[in-house]
């Protein structure tokens, strides 16, 4: 099932387990942007991630990380047998 990712920005204490997110005003001001949703909520930080947004990757360097909302988790490995 496909799912969105919300880029965002972060609220407040960066190191707490539930932060206080809202749509990154960046991704909301680019005109290139058609399905910006406008977020403003709290969510578990097991759910932030950061990734690099292809407009700021350069050759041998990388700019600005940004944070993105997903809403996966990560598999548990079953032990069988």
């Amino acid at each position: 099932m496909p799912r969105q990712a919300v880029i965002g920005d972060i609220l407040g204490n960066k190191k707490a387990k539930i932060l206080s997110v809202q749509t990154s005003e960046v991704e909301k001001a680019n005109p290139n942007n058609k399905w910006s949703i406008d977020l403003k909520g709290r969510i578990e930080s097991k759910f932030i991630f950061t990734t690099l947004k292809s407009d700021v990757v350069l050759s041998f360097t990388a700019g600005q990380y940004s944070y993105v909302a997903l809403p996966v988790e990560r598999a548990r490995k079953e032990r069988i047998g």
